[in-house]
């Protein structure tokens, strides 16, 4: 029996999805049947900064089976974002950091 993801179910809000503002990236198989059509249409509806890409032959295990198709989505998903400003801490830090 497949557990209700907190996401698809009436208890969760969307205003509790909708808040959140940290760009994410969702990626699913056509045949994963824990992200369906439906409920990835309702999460990326609930969830504006989530970028919902459902792919023919991913399966639920994709970043396992298509790490080298993933690793893509995510380079392209990443490379898409706008840098955080150089006036932030967490940019000044990361930008200053030597190792």
């Amino acid at each position: 029996m497949w557990a209700i993801p907190r996401w698809a179910s009436p208890e969760t809000s969307a205003t509790e999805w909708s808040t959140a503002s940290v760009p994410t990236l969702v990626l699913a198989g056509h045949g994963d049947a824990s992200l369906s059509e439906d409920r990835a249409a309702a999460l990326a509806a609930a969830m504006p900064a989530a970028t919902v890409r459902r792919r023919p032959g991913f399966s639920h295990f994709c970043h396992a089976e298509q790490p080298g198709d993933v690793g893509a989505d995510i380079a392209g998903f990443l490379d898409g974002l706008t840098a955080l400003p150089a006036t932030t801490p967490l940019a000044t830090t990361l930008l200053t950091t030597e190792e």
